[in-house]
């Protein structure tokens, strides 16, 4: 078969659209046209075709057959779709376009495509030493590192467990003011929400951490947690600021619009 163009999305984040169509020489001679996708995708649209095409029952099952007789117009077919789950790490996914002509493959398209996500992972942990003679307490600070395509966005801690003894800890947000250089001009007056670990009572503790993020149309990741020790002498209520060191941020892409 002479195909005269093909195209698929680049990558595509879990749940955002993928579009994908193919061009072929309308002479060409067939019966129908068969596309079949992996498990986890969801077919949302299928363009230049009868609406009859997208109420088939094995649409939903990943495959989509469409006669001749169905096409709007000869040498065009289009489809969008979206992987569902939020995969543990970067995938390939493949879509297979086959021409049938009497009940016999003449010609199979194979159109690929990459689902990425953001892979934050924490290159260095730190104990926490609440001492009694060092005031105000120096900030936790974890390095964290994307080994993904995708950005990620609204990192926030959490603690996974915590073996604490006579000790609590939790994570708390308090409101503090951005400062400002004093000789820019115009700085808006804003404020942000800071993580803090919230000690009290005494003794040692050990913390599995990690950290939630999501990406550019909102889906939910988290990190796998480290363990973090905790040592604090005395039984006085400390508070330790939470920072985080992001490196590796791909390039910002346009997010898409509609979600």
């Amino acid at each position: 078969m002479d195909i005269l163009e093909r195209h698929i999305s680049r990558w595509a984040l879990p749940n955002e659209e993928i579009l994908s169509w193919i061009k072929w020489d309308p002479s060409v001679d067939f019966d129908r046209v068969v596309i079949r996708s992996e498990a986890d995708i969801e077919f949302t649209r299928i363009l230049n075709v009868d609406v009859s095409v997208v109420e088939q029952e094995r649409v939903i099952k990943g495959e989509v057959v469409i006669d001749r007789n169905m096409l709007q117009i000869p040498g065009f077919v289009g489809f969008t779709s979206a992987y569902r789950p939020v995969p543990e790490s970067e995938r390939q996914i493949c879509f297979e376009v086959a021409f049938v002509k009497s009940e016999k493959c003449v010609e199979t398209v194979s159109l690929n495509t990459s689902v990425i996500r953001p892979v934050i992972e924490i290159e260095a942990e730190q104990g926490i030493d609440v001492s009694s003679t060092v005031s105000p307490v120096p900030p936790a600070t974890f390095k964290l590192s994307n080994k993904g395509k995708a950005r990620a966005t609204d990192l926030a801690p959490f603690i996974e467990f915590a073996d604490t003894g006579a000790m609590t800890v939790t994570i708390e947000h308090t409101k503090e003011k951005i400062s400002y250089d004093p000789d820019t001009p115009f700085a808006p007056a804003s404020e942000q929400m800071v993580p803090k670990f919230a000690l009290k009572g005494s003794g040692n503790a050990m913390l599995a951490l990690g950290f939630k993020f999501k990406d550019a149309i909102g889906n939910d990741y988290t990190t796998k947690t480290v363990k973090i020790p905790v040592t604090k002498p005395k039984k006085r209520k400390a508070e330790v600021p939470i920072e985080s060191i992001l490196s590796g941020q791909p390039a910002m892409v346009l997010a898409p619009t509609g979600y």
